[in-house]
């Protein structure tokens, strides 16, 4: 049995494909994952030795990740999520790149752009131990076009900083369903020292989820006026949240919100709610919802 359960690990199945690791609360013995590559024929731009591969899920949003899910067909209904979830048993797993591994392996590989950008984060005071990778650059499959997927164990607010700090202007995300505005995703995705690199959490410090089976089931809809306290640590984890005010704790599970739940502020949200009303979903594949500043308009 291989342990696989890092966020920006990645699977590679005994069916050939390879998933994408979420550290989301899961039954024993089960990975959350989004369906990511799967073997094909003919030319691709994603190769390991032996195989081609072709992307399934284009974008991370809730309505990119369930096209890609839709396409797999082997998602399990939760009681808990109350919804249909992309396991994976890791009975399921042939092969797992965690994201040191991915780093470690790159490194040996001479892989020029990760090299790079790790001596201009380490000129910036960012440990190489603090860091993983993920992605193409992790598997040995990355193109020209392709960016620098890093892993953050430690760090994660100085690192939210240096990419704000080094980014070249707002990013045009696909959040896949999910409505904000005044928002700007250039903290995550930026250019350094002329290499294009974006960052993930590698893991979730949510405390609302960090127990699978007291997780309080999403109940029906709900658009909630909340203010959110700036600087909260488990709004740069995965899945990011931040607790309000008025008690009521913000979970989603689309990584780009981190940024405004971070800043903070006051937030108009529309998402699912727990059925206590402690815990408002947003980026749900099923109801993505909407993170708007209290009184903003979506174009």
């Amino acid at each position: 049995m291989v342990e696989c359960g890092v966020n920006g690990s990645q699977a590679v199945g005994w069916d050939g494909w390879i998933y994408q690791v979420l550290s989301i609360p899961s039954p024993p013995g089960m990975l959350v994952v989004i369906p990511k590559y799967e073997p094909c024929k003919g030319p691709s731009p994603w190769r390991r030795p032996g195989s081609n591969y072709c992307r399934v899920t284009s974008s991370y949003g809730p309505l990119g990740v369930e096209l890609g899910i839709s396409r797999w067909g082997r998602a399990r209904f939760d009681p808990v999520y109350s919804t249909l979830m992309p396991y994976l048993e890791e009975s399921e797993v042939r092969e797992c790149i965690d994201p040191r591994r991915g780093l470690e392996e790159a490194i040996a590989r001479g892989d020029y752009d990760v090299v790079r950008l790790l001596e201009a984060l380490e000129a910036e005071g960012i440990r190489v131990s603090q860091l993983g990778l993920t992605g193409s650059h992790a598997l040995g499959i990355a193109h020209g076009e392709s960016d620098v997927d890093l892993v953050i164990y430690e760090g994660h607010d100085i690192v939210y900083r240096l990419f704000a700090a080094r980014s070249t202007g707002p990013v045009d995300a696909n959040l896949g369903g999910v409505r904000v505005s005044d928002a700007d995703f250039s903290w995550r995705k930026g250019v350094i020292a002329g290499v294009r690199a974006t960052w993930v959490p590698a893991g979730h410090r949510c405390p609302p989820l960090r127990h699978y089976h007291l997780i309080p089931q999403p109940t029906g809809k709900a658009r909630l006026a909340l203010t959110v306290p700036p600087g909260q640590d488990p709004a740069l984890g995965y899945p990011p949240c931040a607790l309000s005010e008025e008690g009521v704790w913000i979970v989603s599970f689309e990584f780009n919100l981190a940024g405004i739940l971070y800043s903070g502020g006051r937030l108009e949200v529309d998402g699912l709610i727990s059925v206590d009303g402690r815990i408002v979903y947003v980026g749900v594949r099923e109801y993505p919802g909407s993170l708007l500043a209290s009184g903003g308009e979506v174009d």
